[in-house]
């Protein structure tokens, strides 16, 4: 019998806000050498892997601008290819989308993306630092919190779309299924909940690689949202971001 894989202690809200704060504190760092206008080009390597970004931070603190340049070039290239797929994806789904949200944004770099296709949009982000940075550089409108209690505190306004770019990756069992429940609640008839997650099929269920990454199967999101009136639309193929597998899925609201 094959043995399960290790199962390593859930990190609570608090200690992911400052991983990911201890996360982007290195890419501030680095984005002092941006030239003006380019900042969130630099501050963006915080959605990257954590080898990409330490291998960044090690060229940073060596002066190897030729190489920091290589790596945050070959990150926006990845980045930016992930990004547009997701949207060919998507965009099918949202054609009478007129206000989305989108939850875990960070910097709103792909928040950016989606107001290409939905007229107004914001985002909900946990990391004050990257709702600050989403606001002055990527000029989106975002709350800080969690998206727990930023949705619960929306009251009657209700949205046409929710996105979540890996967001839920990052969110144990009892937490994702009560974002999921809110944003059930924001949304009008007929609008869409869009997750993109890392979906694989060898990781047993409930099990994780390492502290900051909860798998679940698509049977297991099926199974949650149906409680919620959420019914699967679409799965895409898998879509390749910096070699992690991921998938397109598309529930609508009834």
């Amino acid at each position: 019998m094959a043995a399960l894989a290790k199962v390593v202690p859930l990190m609570d809200l608090e200690s992911r806000r400052l991983f990911w704060v201890k996360r982007f504190e290195i890419c501030r760092q680095i984005s002092k050498l941006a030239p003006e206008g380019q900042e969130l080009r630099y501050l963006s390597l915080h959605a990257a892997r954590t080898r990409t970004i330490n291998n960044a931070r090690d060229a940073y603190q060596k002066g190897d601008m030729a190489k920091l340049e290589s790596i945050l070039s070959g990150f926006e290239r990845n980045n930016n290819g992930f990004f547009r797929r997701i949207l060919s994806e998507i965009a099918p789904f949202l054609g009478e989308a007129r206000l989305a949200v989108d939850l875990y944004c960070g910097p709103g770099l792909f928040t950016r993306e989606l107001k290409k296709i939905v007229p107004a949009v914001f985002g909900i982000e946990l990391v004050a630092d990257l709702a600050h940075q989403a606001s002055k550089f990527g000029k989106i409108e975002v709350f800080h919190g969690s998206p727990n209690e930023v949705l619960k505190n929306m009251g009657d306004w209700h949205v046409d779309a929710i996105t979540s770019i890996r967001g839920f990756l990052h969110s144990p069992w009892d937490e994702r299924v009560e974002a999921l429940r809110e944003s059930s609640k924001a949304l009008n008839a007929g609008g869409k909940l869009i997750c993109v997650e890392m979906l694989r099929e060898d990781v047993p269920t409930g099990r994780r690689h390492n502290p900051g990454t909860w798998y679940w199967y698509i049977a297991e999101y099926q199974s949650v949202l149906s409680e919620f009136n959420l019914t699967l639309e679409h799965v895409s193929d898998t879509i390749n971001n910096e070699g992690d597998p991921c998938r397109v899925l598309v529930f609508v609201k009834h």
